[in-house]
């Protein structure tokens, strides 16, 4: 990731954002409990008009035998009460308000505020390993497709380990993938030799699922912090 794309990260008043004031194939529908972030892409995309970036956490729940990766909402880093990502993180750390909700970013490593405490930037690799109870839907595109998004998340209670899947081409290395990270373990899965292309197409179901790969590394759940009983991961 270059100083560019890292600049999305900046939080410039920690202060303001703090206190709401910055700017800025289907899955079953029902609620998995044991979801784990594996990684993490910034991908171009356009709004009226307008070209931003945007954050997308990728999960992964198991299901049976299979284990499924599904992209989650695209956030953009604002404390705005109407933002999708201050509404996401909120519910996932069962905090109404948000300073409290800022405090476990800081606490957990993800917001990390400079020397002198006036500005702060987000290390998205440490939301990586993290545990969360999703809540599926399904959808249907204009096309008539069906796919699944993740609707909410919530404190995780059950954070079992389980086996990696490889994670789909199209969600690292699109044409409008800028930046991207995956768990240690975590391979892609190389696309369809008839595919012509990797770019990201919003009209396909977001969610894939493989079967547990007899080669991925096991991975042991993170040994609880004593200091930590009140994050949510």
């Amino acid at each position: 990731m270059n100083e560019q794309d890292l600049d999305l990260l900046v939080i410039e008043d920690f202060d303001a954002f703090v206190e709401g004031k910055s700017k800025g194939f289907s899955i079953e529908e029902g609620s998995y409990d044991n979801a784990r972030v594996v990684g993490w892409s910034i991908v171009n995309a356009e709004f009226e008009g307008k070209e931003r970036k945007l954050i997308h956490l990728l999960w992964q729940l198991q299901v049976d035998d299979a284990v499924y990766t599904i992209r989650g909402a695209g956030w953009t880093i604002s404390s705005n009460d109407k933002s999708t990502f201050r509404k996401d993180i909120s519910k996932w750390f069962n905090k109404t308000d948000w300073g409290e909700v800022c405090e476990l970013l800081v606490k957990g490593g993800i917001l990390v505020k400079d020397k002198n405490g006036s500005s702060a930037k987000f290390d998205l690799d440490k939301f990586i390993g993290k545990y969360g109870k999703l809540l599926i839907k399904e959808q249907i595109s204009k096309k008539g497709s069906k796919y699944s998004v993740i609707a909410s998340i919530s404190p995780a209670k059950n954070k079992n380990a389980f086996e990696y899947a490889e994670v789909p081409s199209f969600y690292v290395n699109g044409d409008e993938v800028v930046a991207y990270k995956l768990a240690d373990g975590v391979k892609i899965k190389q696309k369809d030799a008839s595919a012509e292309a990797t770019k990201v197409d919003e009209s396909k179901p977001f969610a894939s699922s493989d079967k547990k790969s007899t080669n991925a590394q096991k991975e042991e759940a993170p040994a609880a912090d004593d200091n930590d009983d009140d994050l949510p991961f």
